[in-house]
């Protein structure tokens, strides 16, 4: 871990900006170093080595299991598969269309994130941050690291049914 790039997420981004708590305030100047040119190794070196403002490599994974840091050197992979479903039908989805898969997956969302008690509980505040079907589409890769595979088919199904299915 200490050689790959990290960069910040769109929700990491949001969280830094609105001082969400998300992202803990002993972290932050850690955090804004992280701008996907410089490894863990690099970032942890313009830090101290002790004390409030160190990082650990717990610390950097309790970022990216927040979904505040994502790799840098693997967004291209990880992102592939969202961006082939972009070329497929939905993307072409009417903003009405669109509101209505949104309401529905979003419940089933709801519902699956909150089966997951305690340890959900970032993920549910993520998930009601949601506002639209883009939104939620890209909040799919958190909730398929917590929720088992066979319960995302459901959701997945409502997200992106062919059209007129």
């Amino acid at each position: 871990m200490q050689t790959t790039l990290f960069k910040k997420t769109e929700l990491g981004t949001q969280a830094l900006k609105t001082r969400d708590p998300l992202l803990p305030q002993r972290l932050r100047t850690a955090f804004i170093l992280f701008d996907g040119h410089k490894t863990v190794a690099q970032v942890a070196a313009l830090l101290p080595a002790t004390g409030p403002g160190s990082l650990s490599a717990e610390d950097v994974q309790g970022l990216i299991q927040s979904g505040l840091l994502d790799s840098a050197d693997a967004l291209p992979l990880a992102v592939a598969p969202l961006r082939d479903r972009a070329t497929s039908p939905h993307s072409s989805l009417s903003p009405a269309e669109q509101s209505r898969r949104y309401t529905s997956a979003y419940y089933l969302a709801d519902e699956l994130v909150v089966k997951l008690g305690l340890r959900g509980l970032r993920l549910l505040r993520a998930l009601e941050k949601t506002t639209g079907y883009n939104d939620l589409v890209a909040l799919l890769p958190r909730l398929r690291e917590a929720i088992a595979a066979s319960d995302m088919e459901p959701l997945e199904e409502l997200l992106f049914e062919p059209t007129g299915g």
